[in-house]
């Protein structure tokens, strides 16, 4: 970065974390090839070091060498102004003192039980949406699309059962292979095996073609939007943990497939807060994701009558697809794609051919 608030230029430099903040800015003034830290401004090579809170706002500590050592590249690398003290995200303004966007986002719609100017439902340290159009884990996204990388591939059958896996740099997902392209899957897979040259996400991606890839940080956002969401009594209402009587409803989103690829509508989440005024039918062809909310030691649903009902000791842990989950589904042509119940802890499919199985969170952490 070249400066000039005399005529003569001068090289500063920085040193960033891992999350993209400057940490320090530094220069070589005399050109020894050495950083000195001298009380003398005059001499002090060490122009700044910034310390931030969690939402970016700059904590006490931080040390700037002189009005001319001020960097406007700062927490996550972005540039801050002076003007607003706000700093520019590219598709939106941030506001480090509170942690909120100076404007909605694009679909804040989707996110009815949070607040339309929150980033990242509330959890940066989980969670990025870098345009307000989605919000995905940073463990969940490639290194292409601001993740950390640190994703792994699970190829099954239509059974459930495992068929290999890899890690790679791609989205976190789950593939299922149809019957039909077993055997071409098998030769594929094996050759990458054999291969003396390491596997490319170029040669796993190429494996996903053969399949329907549903991606597990699209499953984590329905989860967590659902555990945002509370009502003082419901239709599909879980009793919450919490201890003040609120109520955790489901919530459901429908997806399509895209060239292989299983991705949510979220113009058509539903929070299942009413039976009546959100009902959630099953579109045929697509395939239908809901959450069952953890620690159901009470859960309370809407009868005919228009009174509630509760149920007690059922589902604590979430539970499989019910019975009517696959009665929704039971005469309808499902192209081949599953429905997905959400819980905590992982994720069940199922289709009405028979077919389920549930994947476990921790099955991708190998």
């Amino acid at each position: 970065m070249g400066i000039n608030p005399t005529p003569i230029y001068e090289w500063r430099y920085c040193i960033k974390d891992h999350l993209g903040n400057t940490r320090v800015l530094f220069t070589d003034k005399n050109g020894d090839g050495l950083i000195n830290q001298s009380a003398d401004e005059g001499l002090n090579e060490v122009l700044a070091f910034y310390k931030y809170a969690p939402f970016g706002l700059e904590l006490g500590g931080s040390h700037q060498n002189g009005r001319n050592s001020h960097h406007r590249y700062q927490y996550n690398g972005k540039e801050w102004t002076d003007a607003l003290n706000w700093y520019d995200y590219g598709a939106r303004w941030y506001d480090p003192a509170v942690g909120r966007w100076g404007q909605v986002d694009p679909l804040a719609g989707i996110y009815a039980s949070s607040s339309p100017y929150n980033y990242g439902l509330g959890n940066p340290i989980r969670f990025i949406d870098p345009d307000g159009r989605r919000v995905s884990s940073r463990q969940h996204l490639s290194v292409a699309e601001g993740g950390m990388g640190m994703d792994n591939t699970i190829f099954v059958d239509e059974k459930g059962n495992e068929l290999g896996r890899t890690k790679d740099n791609l989205a976190n997902a789950v593939v299922i292979i149809k019957n039909k392209d077993l055997s071409n899957f098998h030769q594929n897979y094996m050759l990458s095996l054999l291969s003396p040259e390491p596997k490319t996400d170029k040669t796993v991606d190429e494996l996903r073609s053969m399949g329907n890839s549903y991606f597990t940080s699209d499953f984590d956002k329905l989860w967590d939007i659902g555990q945002k969401s509370r009502h003082p009594a419901g239709y599909n209402g879980i009793e919450s943990t919490i201890g003040d009587g609120s109520w955790i409803p489901e919530v459901s989103v429908d997806a399509n497939n895209s060239n292989g690829e299983i991705l949510p509508d979220w113009e058509t989440f539903i929070d299942h807060e009413d039976p009546v005024g959100n009902m959630h039918f099953y579109i045929p062809g697509t395939s239908y994701w809901h959450t069952h909310p953890n620690g159901r030691q009470a859960y309370k649903f809407k009868q005919r009558d228009g009174t509630y009902r509760v149920k007690r000791g059922v589902y604590e842990n979430g539970g499989p697809p019910s019975a009517a989950d696959f009665n929704q589904i039971r005469n309808h042509n499902m192209n081949g794609l599953y429905n997905v119940a959400v819980l905590k802890t992982g994720y069940y499919f199922f289709d009405n051919r028979g077919n389920e199985f549930f994947v476990s969170q921790n099955e991708f952490d190998f």
